[in-house]
């Protein structure tokens, strides 16, 4: 029976490595994140990075910080990134088992109950999902469809994103003004962002998006719309009596990598690719303590959001944030 899920060799050592480090040190179980794509309903893994955070972690259950998650998809364009979790159980492990015993019992490579409700949460709407159990030593492969189901994965050398997947850019240019109510400043940055979406949604008609097929050539795709110093992409905000004046420009290049042939489903790829964007830059925003600045009375204020770069070269295109040259924040008079 031919497999529906490809699991590239050296994540498998990635994942094992991890496992049997913690487990022989400290004994504790560990989680990491999945790498790849989809295509015609198959699982592509093609890379794998250990969790570094966690809000717990003892010998039987562990659970990562969400931000580093958060932070993990969001270096990746739509459809190529997190595809599944992998995680530990290394309690017959421990330091008083022998290496032989440990070889041979692998009845601990199980999914619990808690590993199906994780996973179904990991899952949302998607069909296809991943989970790598691993003692350390040896693995078993899961996958969500209706409900969670063993697999067996194909394991191979390598594997392209490439070959798979074309890339395809375009370029937009938002500008939105907004009046806020400074008594609305705490929400500023989820409202803002909930208010660029809706704008994408209202004016930008992606059927007349003019799409461009990139060539197959590796390396960096920079934005021709945004030099590297990410000149253009703004945020400016000035204090009218009770009022605050928000307006925002940003000029996006989204590139997204699909198997799809349809154009409505390009289409929909890429003004989905333009909200992830403008939504990373208003995160980078808050995170440029913008609004401490506000606190202190600031009459006005100005704040490059940088640009984007793809990384073709790793074992999926990377999303490389640029930061504006100049410092992220500056006062006007």
């Amino acid at each position: 029976m031919k497999s529906d899920v490809t699991i590239q060799r050296d994540v498998i050592a990635i994942v094992l490595s991890h496992a049997l480090k913690e487990s022989r040190t400290s004994g504790r179980e560990v989680i990491g994140w999945l790498l790849g794509f989809l295509w015609n309903g198959e699982i592509y893994v093609c890379d794998a990075v250990p969790c570094t955070r966690y809000r717990r972690q003892t010998k039987f259950s562990a659970e990562a910080d969400p931000l580093e998650e958060a932070e993990l998809a969001s270096k990746y364009p739509r459809d190529v990134g997190i595809v599944g979790l992998y995680h530990s159980h290394p309690f017959s492990l421990g330091r008083n088992s022998s290496l032989f015993r440990d070889l041979f019992d692998v009845g601990d490579i199980f999914h619990s109950h808690t590993d199906d409700i994780t996973m179904k949460n990991r899952a949302g709407k998607r069909k296809n999902y991943l989970s790598l159990v691993t003692n350390g030593i040896d693995y078993a492969c899961f996958v969500m469809r209706n409900r969670v189901e063993r697999a067996s994965p194909r394991i191979v050398d390598s594997i392209s994103y490439s070959d798979a997947m074309d890339a395809h850019q375009t370029e937009i240019d938002i500008s939105f003004v907004r009046a806020m109510d400074r008594k609305a400043l705490p929400r500023l940055m989820r409202e803002l962002g909930r208010d660029l979406a809706e704008h994408i949604d209202s004016t930008i008609d992606v059927n007349s998006l003019r799409v461009r097929n990139l060539p197959k050539k590796g390396g960096r795709l920079s934005s021709p719309a945004v030099d590297s110093r990410g000149k253009g992409n703004v945020f400016r905000a000035a204090e009218e009596d009770d009022k605050i004046m928000v307006e925002v420009h940003i000029n996006l290049s989204p590139v997204v990598y699909t198997s799809s042939k349809k154009e409505s489903e390009i289409l929909e790829a890429l003004r989905n690719e333009m909200i992830d964007d403008s939504a990373y830059l208003m995160w980078k925003l808050l995170s440029s303590r913008m609004l401490d600045r506000f606190k202190e009375s600031v009459g006005r204020i100005e704040v490059g959001l940088g640009s984007f770069e793809i990384d073709e070269d790793g074992p999926l295109p990377l999303k490389i944030y640029s930061a504006p040259e100049r410092s992220i924040a500056r006062k006007r008079s």
